[in-house]
């Protein structure tokens, strides 16, 4: 009888043990550090550090957020890189980003873009398919996609919602661009203002 009641209690040790360490394994594969970093994720291969990173993530997997509220508001989106203050914070969904400064793609919350410096795509929310790279380059495209943007400014008070398939190339190039689209701009203030049409 002893022998059943020692057998029986080790079964049961054993049991609590693994259900305990299924538990933990379907937490793991993520590293968070900061206040309420990764709080509610419940997706693995994610790593936050800082403030919030990642906090209201879900079920978003392989995400990469360095930074006071880097990803704050990602749910379910995968596979983005954010690195800075408030960058991509207004990211939901989109998947497969890279951000890296000071607000950049701040109302990014969609798919494929890339974005390296302060503000650099910080306006962009639905275009897809933009690299930008340069302090507030392209910081004011925001449903437009497949845009090359390199330099101090470049694109960055474009207006219009045909602002689509550009280069522009160089300090302040296509800066104040209206309604342009397939667009070349290559050198210091290229076609700063260039204004509905087609230029090369």
């Amino acid at each position: 009888m002893t022998h059943f009641r020692v057998a029986t209690f080790t079964s049961a040790l054993t049991l609590g043990l693994l259900l305990l360490q299924s538990q933990a394994f379907a937490q793991t594969e993520n590293t968070f550090t900061g206040t309420s970093a990764g709080i509610h994720s419940t997706g693995d291969f994610n790593s936050g550090f800082g403030f919030q990173s990642l906090f209201t993530n879900t079920s978003g997997e392989e995400n990469t957020a360095v930074g006071w509220d880097s990803l704050i508001f990602n749910t379910t989106g995968n596979g983005n890189v954010a690195v800075g203050e408030n960058v991509m914070r207004f990211n939901a969904t989109g998947s497969d980003n890279v951000a890296i400064g000071h607000g950049a793609m701040l109302h990014n919350n969609v798919d494929g873009n890339v974005a390296i410096g302060s503000a650099a795509l910080s306006a962009n929310a639905s275009g897809v398919e933009n690299v930008a790279v340069g302090f507030e380059a392209g910081s004011s495209l925001d449903d437009v996609g497949a845009n090359t943007v390199l330099g101090y400014q470049a694109l960055a008070s474009a207006a219009g919602h045909d602002t689509g398939f550009n280069v522009a190339i160089g300090t302040t190039a296509l800066e104040q661009a209206t309604v342009v689209g397939s667009t070349v701009a290559i050198g210091f203030q290229a076609l700063e203002a260039a204004a509905t049409s087609t230029n090369t």
